[in-house]
C-alpha cells in the first residue's frame, strides 16, 4: 500500500481510539518508540480541545487490539514509563458529529 493510500485509508475511518496521557514529555517519548517498530499503525494528534487533559498530544490508532501493544510496553519497560497514566476513549462520528466516549484509563 502506497503512502497516498494509507492516508486515505486512515481517513475514512469513522471511528478511531485515541489515548490521552497527562504528559506531553511521555506521549511524545512512547510515540517515537512506536514509530520506531510499529510503523503506521500509531498517529500522535492534537488533543481535541472537547477532551479536558493536562497534554496537548494525544496517540490516536484504529484497532482496540493495539491499546494491547502499549500496555505490553508500559509493563516491560517500567523505567522509562514508570509513571505514565493515560485514558483510553473510543471516537465515533454520530450524526456527522465527532463523540468521545471513554474506554479506560491505565
Amino acid at each position: 500500500m502506497s503512502g497516498g493510500d494509507q492516508m486515505y485509508e486512515k481517513l475514512i475511518h469513522q471511528e478511531y481510539y485515541l489515548m490521552v496521557f497527562h504528559s506531553k514529555s511521555y506521549v511524545v517519548q512512547l510515540y517515537q518508540y512506536l514509530r520506531r517498530n510499529y510503523e503506521n499503525k500509531f498517529d500522535l494528534i492534537s488533543t481535541p480541545c472537547r477532551l479536558k487533559a493536562g497534554c496537548s498530544y494525544s496517540l490516536r490508532f484504529y484497532q482496540l487490539d493495539d491499546l494491547n501493544i502499549i500496555k505490553n510496553i508500559l509493563a516491560e519497560q517500567p523505567q522509562h514509563f514508570s509513571t505514565t497514566k493515560g485514558v483510553v476513549y473510543l471516537s465515533q462520528r454520530v450524526n456527522k458529529r465527532r463523540t468521545f466516549t471513554k474506554i479506560e484509563t491505565i
